[in-house]
């Protein structure tokens, strides 16, 4: 590919075969070949790589990225507070691996498919580069709303512009003075 192509970084969070990773291929698969070079970053092997793979996208691999899983069907409370430190342990390995990943890969932008990635958004902040955040999952508010608050804070701070797929995600960061891009 020639190097006059604007190389475009996806960062993906998740294994199973859902909505993420089905809207990331028809984003992908939209873009305009002679003017982007995509390429897929995924912290695992899963039918959801294999999906990009399949349909000519390469794919990086690199697992050394801790989820901070705070979303509607995954919260851990009071329960589990051992998963929850570590998760949030996680972020910090997550942070120092994106940055190697970033200085690397040199992307001209960089998409991250979700807010579960704390450490990667913050790494890719420091790149200098533009970073779209692709907000898709509903956040849980927990017993405090102290993790939801950390994590849209993060993210109003980190990203560069916005894709929402819920509209009632995008109403909870309705103070924002970034561009948004709305998609149901």
């Amino acid at each position: 590919m020639s190097s006059s192509l604007v190389k475009l970084l996806f960062v993906h969070h998740g294994t199973g075969m859902g909505g993420a990773p089905q809207l990331l291929l028809t984003l992908i698969r939209d873009l305009d070949s002679s003017r982007f070079q995509p390429l897929v970053w995924c912290i695992r092997r899963s039918s959801a790589s294999l999906l990009f793979e399949s349909h000519g996208i390469p794919v990086i691999y690199d697992s050394h990225v801790t989820p901070f899983l705070h979303i509607s069907d995954g919260f851990y409370g009071l329960r589990h507070p051992h998963r929850v430190l570590a998760m949030l342990a996680g972020q910090w390995r997550s942070y120092h691996t994106a940055r190697a990943l970033f200085a690397r890969i040199q992307p001209d932008l960089i998409h991250i498919n979700s807010v579960v990635l704390p450490g990667v958004l913050a790494a890719a902040a420091r790149t200098g580069r533009p970073v779209v955040l692709n907000v898709l999952e509903c956040l849980h508010p927990g017993y405090l709303g102290f993790r939801r608050a950390l994590l849209q804070s993060l993210s109003r701070r980190c990203a560069d512009a916005f894709v929402f797929m819920l509209p009632s995600e995008a109403v909870s960061y309705t103070h924002l003075t970034l561009p948004t891009i709305y998609s149901v």
